[in-house]
């Protein structure tokens, strides 16, 4: 697997989604007013 570390960074970001979910209300693509 080429580009190991940049795996690693995704795989925690969807552990990190649902806490940085509030600070970044366009993680799902669907702008929260």
């Amino acid at each position: 697997m080429e580009g190991g570390p940049v795996s690693e960074v995704f795989l925690l970001s969807e552990s990190q989604m649902e806490r940085i979910e509030p600070f970044f209300p366009l993680a799902h693509g669907m702008p929260r007013v």
